[in-house]
């Protein structure tokens, strides 16, 4: 699963979503821990979009950048 979603990142090829989804469903067929590592990943992939999101250029849009900060960080309290 992790080879899947690294290979997704950077190419971008669907085969390796289905590639993910076979991987889970076996997993969360075979394994009492899957709910670990789907957790893990979900974590993972969180933490890239809240880096990709912030990284980005935001030209123009100060308003919108502030509101998105304020709003990522209520979300993270309320979890």
């Amino acid at each position: 699963m992790l080879y899947a979603i690294l290979r997704y990142l950077e190419i971008g090829n669907k085969k390796y979503i289905y590639l993910i989804t076979l991987s889970l469903v076996i997993h969360f067929t075979a394994k009492e821990t899957a709910f670990i590592y789907a957790a893990q990943a979900l974590l993972f992939l969180g933490i890239l979009f809240i880096a990709r999101v912030t990284n980005k250029p935001w030209e123009g849009k100060i308003k919108e950048f502030r509101t998105f900060i304020i709003l990522l960080i209520v979300g993270i309290l309320l979890i």
